[in-house]
This record gives C-alpha cells, structure tokens and sequence, in this order.
C-alpha cells in the first residue's frame, strides 16, 4: 500500500505541473482521477503528504479552465460530506498541536496541519465556485479544526514574533499565507448562523486581540478581517470590550490619529467596524463610552472611506441614545467631529432628490 500511495503521489505531482500548459488541462478530465480524489478524503489510513497533494491539485484543477466542470463533478460524487469525513478522522491531530518540526520543503515531512492548510486553501475556491459548500463546513468537526488551526498559529506568532527579529523568515511567510488563508475561509463561514454561533464559542477572541499588540504587521490585517467578523455575534464583541489588550489598541489608535500618524486605511475601517458592532448593545455602550468616547469623536472626520465614516457615526449615535450625556463633552473634546457632522447635515438639506 505505501509503495502504491508514493506512485499515486508522483502522479498527482506530474499532473500538478501538467495544469501549467493549456493543452494537456483538457486532458485532466478523467473520472478515474476524480473516483481517486474522492475516495482518498474518506481514508483512515492515507499519509498526509498523499492528502496534500490532492488538495492542491484540486485547487490547481479548480482555477484551470475546467474548474466548474470539475466541481460539478465532484459535488455529485458528495465532496461536502467526503470532507466532514476527513476532519471527523484528523480532528484529534490536529487538535493536540502543531507539529515542532514542521518543515517548509514539499519533500519533507508533512504534518496534518500542514495537510490542513491545503485542504483550507481548496475550500477558499470552492466556495467562490459554490456557496452551498459553506452548509457543510459548519459542521461542528470543521470549524473546530479551523479554529485550533487559527490558535496555533497565533501561539507560533507570540513566541517567535514578540518582538522586532529578522530570524526565521521563511518560517513565518509560510505561516503567514496559512493564516490569511483561514482569515478568508473563516469570513465565509461566518456569514452561517450556526458557524458564528460555533465559531463564537471557542474562545477565538482574546488570542487574536493579543496578535494586535505585537509589532509585526505582516498579520494585523488578517487578525482584524477575522475579528470584525466574528463581532457578528455578541459573545465576540463582549470579549474584546471587556479584554485589556483590546482596549489598549484602541487607546494606541486614538493617541496615533491625535497626532496625524499614518494608519492603514484598512485597518482603521476594520477596527471602526468592530466598534461599531460592539455599539448594537447597550450593555457595551456603556463600557464604550467610559473608555472609548473621545476615541469616537475621532473616528467620523479621520476614517477615509465612506463606510467607514457612516460605521463611526452609527457607534457615536448608539451611545448617545443609551447615555445622551456622553456627548456633553463633544464641544471641548470632539469639536472636529462636531464641525463634520453639521457639514454632512448641510449637504444633505441642501442636496437634490435626483442626487444619488
């Protein structure tokens, strides 16, 4: 058997490489190959290199010219419950950690969390190619692979990225493509109810906010993207409310726009949007406006999108309906957004029905 799963590994390989030239991708339909796909997922017993190289030749497949005829395919063969089988196997190992010598070389040893990460990387294209998909990646075995996936990696960031080093690049790119990966996948799980339900379960909040405190930026965005997101559901926003290390970054965001310090745009709209998500509960109105309310007097005349300007607004406007004294301080310490919010009121009375 081991001597069999080698061949099929080579050959998975070759055929990898073969979807870099347009005349052999036609050739890449044959349903023996896909009986193989299919039936390799439902394995107990198959190496993980074996399952990462399936993984990404499918997602090879799936961004080739064939792709739609390939998920098709697939999706009548029962790829959705083929994959709760696989992470209904796996679900142990990887939930018991992240293995210490994992290495980068494709022709190394490969753990299943590396194995993971390339099914993770497929399921991103397949749900762009089919939403349905996401009915299935609720499951209870899925999201909690997902999720200890994301906490292991955050543990791998805070040990070796506490501080400013140069050491262990190549290390930390690879984990980086990883995370942003799961980022995107877990944004699409958490647009389900029952996957943010799940998801906001698992305690996902308080490491993450710890990631924003470090000084490498190559995860901040990805930290945030999935952070707004699970915000979605309450027991998110009531965590970073109430977590120190949270609040700290918001203290450090209202200290860096009083002093005009440049601020990624995408980062200033993502951390708006988690306020402004938090803001829906009058409970965390009220923590908002003991700690956060000069940081909402910022927000509207500093954010640089649109968007991001309507999401401060509607957060300053939900702490003024739970406490409207909050907003006794706006002339002495919010004047700026004093001045922009009777700006957008001129423009609209004055503005013309027609106008879009």
């Amino acid at each position: 058997i081991a001597r069999a799963d080698g061949l099929f590994e080579l050959v998975m390989r070759s055929a990898d490489l073969c979807l870099k030239h347009e005349g052999l991708v036609k050739q890449m339909v044959m349903p023996d190959l896909d009986r193989y796909l299919m039936d390799l997922f439902a394995a107990e017993d198959k190496p993980a290199s074996l399952t990462r190289v399936a993984a990404n030749l499918m997602t090879g497949l799936l961004k080739s010219e064939i792709g739609f005829g390939c998920w098709t395919r697939w999706k009548r063969m029962g790829i959705g419950d083929k994959l709760i089988v696989w992470f209904r196997n796996h679900k142990d190992e990887i939930t018991n950690g992240p293995s210490e010598d994992e290495v980068d070389d494709d022709f190394g040893p490969v753990s299943t969390g590396q194995c993971l990460d390339s099914i993770l990387h497929f399921l991103i294209f397949a749900v762009e190619m089919d939403s349905d998909l996401i009915l299935s990646l609720v499951s209870d075995d899925i999201v909690s692979c997902v999720a200890f996936r994301i906490l292991s990696h955050a543990k791998w960031f805070r040990d070796n990225l506490g501080e400013k080093t140069d050491r262990q690049v190549s290390d930390t790119s690879k984990r980086n493509v990883s995370f942003r990966s799961i980022a995107q996948l877990l944004t699409a799980l958490a647009t389900n109810e029952h996957g943010l339900v799940a998801m906001g379960k698992l305690g996902l909040a308080v490491p993450l906010a710890a990631l924003l405190g470090m000084p490498s930026e190559d995860f901040r965005i990805p930290t945030l993207i999935i952070l707004s997101s699970l915000c979605a559901h309450k027991d998110t926003c009531d965590a970073l409310m109430k977590n120190p290390t949270f609040v700290k970054v918001l203290k450090d965001l209202e200290d860096r726009l009083r002093q005009d310090q440049t601020i990624l745009p995408e980062e200033l709209e993502y951390l708006i949007c988690i306020l402004d998500r938090s803001c829906c509960y009058p409970d965390l109105c009220e923590i908002v406006q003991d700690k956060l309310m000069n940081l909402l007097f910022l927000l509207p005349p500093k954010a640089d999108t649109m968007d991001a300007q309507v999401m401060g607004l509607r957060a300053l406007t939900r702490c003024a309906f739970v406490n409207p004294k909050c907003l006794d301080l706006m002339p002495e310490n919010g004047l700026a957004c004093m001045h922009y919010i009777m700006a957008a009121t001129n423009t609209l009375r004055n503005a013309s029905p027609e106008d879009p």
